[in-house]
């Protein structure tokens, strides 16, 4: 029969299977005690736990197997190990009531702190409205009770909001002229620029204009115009080839 951490306990041969289980019981309890210490030293939150254990429940650790039987009587030895464990059961059970009673105290008297002050804000505003003393008149009437003051009232609005937008627009023009930011811009080739011109004339145009080229340049060499004029220019042309 194994222990909890894998070493097999020497059990001397007049105890009896009872008592043997009596004394690996002994040994659980005592284990418990050191994971209670542990928690207490990792959770900050369980004061109680260690001031119970410190106080009510001192350290007695179990002697070896082979020296059990060399002191007390094994029935004494066993009976103080189950009072210690009946007391650290009962002080666990009174830490938590203990530590369950605090809290809800705690959240007691957190809402009560909030209900104050929430109170005591409550009544500042309220002392402050009663103090201030400032009631404006309102009217739709004018200082000599005529009825043009939201008229008055709307031109100056407009005023207003055209000075704005002047405003806005010099701003801009300053803005504007205080930029020293001037990109250098390649100039537009010849070709593009006659390309350009090209696109944009219109078709009819360029194309009457063409008409009128061509019926100069014809009229400039003495030859006919049509047909039989181009005829006989590619004959003289294949001549002239010849």
């Amino acid at each position: 029969m194994a222990g909890l951490d894998g070493v097999t306990p020497v059990v001397p041969a007049l105890l009896t299977p009872e008592a043997a289980k009596r004394l690996l019981e002994q040994r659980r309890s005592v284990e418990m005690r050191e994971e209670l210490w542990r928690l207490s030293r990792v959770d900050s939150t369980r004061p109680y736990a260690v001031r119970i254990i410190v106080i009510t429940v001192p350290y007695r650790p179990l002697p070896p197997p082979s020296r059990r039987l060399l002191g007390l009587p094994l029935v004494v030895v066993l009976r103080q190990q189950q009072q210690q464990l009946g007391l650290m059961q009962l002080n666990i059970m009174a830490w938590q009531e203990e530590g369950g009673a605090v809290y809800s105290r705690h959240e007691a008297w957190l809402m009560k702190r909030e209900e104050k002050l929430e109170e005591r804000r409550r009544e500042k505003e309220e002392a402050s409205m009663k103090e201030c003393v400032f009631k404006p008149k309102t009217t739709t009437t004018g200082r000599r009770g005529s009825k043009m003051g939201p008229q008055h009232v709307k031109a100056w609005e407009e005023r207003r909001k055209a000075r704005e937008i002047a405003g806005e627009a010099m701003k801009e023009e300053k803005e504007i002229a205080a930029c020293a930011f001037k990109p250098y811009t390649n100039p537009v080739r010849r070709s593009m620029r006659h390309a350009r011109e090209y696109m944009q004339t219109n078709v009819f145009d360029r194309l009457a204009s063409h008409g009128r080229v061509l019926a100069d340049g014809e009229k400039s060499d003495g030859m006919p115009t049509g047909r039989v004029g181009m005829s006989k220019r590619s004959e003289e042309e294949m001549q002239h080839i010849m």
